[in-house]
């Protein structure tokens, strides 16, 4: 089965997977998830084989205090060194290869044959300790297939192969007897089938979360496309509703004005339905993770003017303005801003008597740096039970059944304003006032320009 970059296709699933080496059958989905894995590999490669070296140098004293400085412990030094000099080779291949997935297989199987070599040079200069080393055997093999990153295959082969190596040494050493070596075949034919399960299952495992996250990532890209097409498809046709209601409302209001305030239904219906748009698409993106910001300098008083003034792209009797008499300055992205206040304000028109004003008051604070942007009602504000929860993702009141939403609003709103490092808060409930939002942005005045 095939999967692309561009997440189109059919999704693999566990019967693509080998059965032996438990890795995917086709090769460019292997390759995939070793780039996917790349970084942690790496990471857990340099931190395994650091340790390797450290502890193979360290070792030394042993063979010091079991043989004395002689001719002997210098080759073994000499060893011990060249295992930690095949682990600096290898670091500088991960440096000068960052991207490749081939290096990181080649440099651990290249230290894990060197430091088994090296392992087998000092079994046969200390015979007499075959069972301590038999045990060390058994905890080099498990490190190897547990701990240091590679592929089943090339770990599997130095595994046995260092196995068979050392079996043999214990037979062809007169100090250990049939009995000891039957014995010790035995742990090590235990430890490499546990090693070879343990890691055949670590890696089934890391590709199935590898195929969660894959269908996961497609099933987003989907409904990403979704509502896209939703977008483009609906935008066109409420354009031509809201146009063609407002042109109504227009020509029949001095002849028929009962009619007006059905209109004006019509109207807010395509708003409602524009703003459910514009929350699912950016809900869409924040989950995706990958919201860009547009930013740029903003002037709040003329930003809430365009939007919600008596002439502005939101305009409304309900709605009354508080602004100061000087310029307010701010660095955003203005269309995500326009979603978040414009989520404030429709929420507070939804929730409060349809005879009530919705004050929107801009209140700069130079000590902060900060603005604050209140949306005040007249509503019957929000329960206590209910403070906590009201920014949660699709919460809605129980008493709030009623008003149409899909309580999203609120939680955008915090979400957009959050990643422009400012806030939206719930001001304290104050007696016989509706609710009261606090949008909040850092102060950001214009650079002055030279003349």
């Amino acid at each position: 089965m095939r999967l692309n970059p561009a997440g189109q296709g059919t999704l693999p699933s566990d019967t693509d997977l080998k059965r032996v080496t438990a890795t995917f059958r086709r090769r460019e989905i292997e390759t995939g998830f070793q780039q996917h894995t790349l970084a942690q590999t790496q990471r857990q490669l340099r931190i395994s084989l650091l340790f390797g070296a450290f502890f193979e140098l360290i070792f030394w004293l042993s063979d010091l205090a079991a043989l004395g400085y002689n001719s002997t412990t210098q080759l073994l030094l000499a060893a011990r060194l060249s295992v930690a000099l095949v682990v600096v080779a290898g670091f500088c291949l991960l440096a000068k290869y960052p991207r490749s997935v081939r290096v990181p297989r080649f440099a651990a199987t290249v230290v894990e044959m060197a430091a088994m070599c090296c392992f087998m040079l000092v079994i046969w200069n200390r015979p007499g300790e075959m069972g301590l080393h038999g045990m060390s055997m058994s905890i080099m093999l498990l490190v190897l297939y547990l701990f240091i990153p590679n592929s089943f295959v090339n770990v599997t082969v130095v595994s046995l192969a260092a196995s068979a190596a050392f079996i043999v040494l214990a037979i062809t050493s007169s100090d250990v007897s049939h009995s000891d070596v039957t014995t010790m075949t035995l742990v090590l034919v235990f430890t490499n089938a546990f090693g070879i399960l343990a890691l055949h299952r670590q890696e089934r495992v890391s590709r199935q979360e590898y195929l969660a996250r894959e269908i996961e990532r497609q099933a987003l890209a989907t409904q990403r496309k979704f509502f896209a097409m939703l977008s483009h498809e609906f935008r066109t046709p409420l354009a031509i509703i809201d146009t063609t209601a407002q042109r109504l409302g227009t020509a029949l209001e001095p002849r028929l004005p009962e009619l007006g305030s059905r209109v004006s239904k019509i109207r807010r219906a395509v708003a409602r339905m524009l703003t459910l748009l514009d929350n699912c698409l950016i809900e869409d993106r924040l989950n995706a993770t990958d919201l860009v910001l547009k930013v740029e300098p903003v002037e709040l008083r003329d930003f809430i003017r365009l939007n919600f003034g008596e002439f502005g792209a939101q305009a409304s009797s309900r709605i009354r303005l508080v602004l100061p008499d000087t310029p307010q300055w701010v660095h955003c992205d203005r269309h995500l801003v326009d979603i978040a206040l414009s989520n404030l304000v429709n929420n507070a028109l939804k929730y409060s008597p349809e005879d009530s004003v919705v004050t929107i008051c801009l209140q700069p604070d130079a000590k902060l740096g900060k603005i604050a942007i209140r949306v005040e009602d007249q509503g019957a504000g929000v329960p206590d039970s209910d403070r906590d929860k009201v920014f949660d993702k699709f919460f809605r009141g129980n008493g709030n059944q009623s008003v149409p939403g899909a309580g999203l609003g609120l939680h955008l709103a915090r979400e957009l304003i959050r990643h422009h490092k400012g806030n939206v808060k719930l001001a304290p409930q104050a007696e016989h006032q509706g609710a009261v939002f606090i949008l909040t942005l850092p102060l950001h005045p214009p650079i002055a320009t030279r003349r």
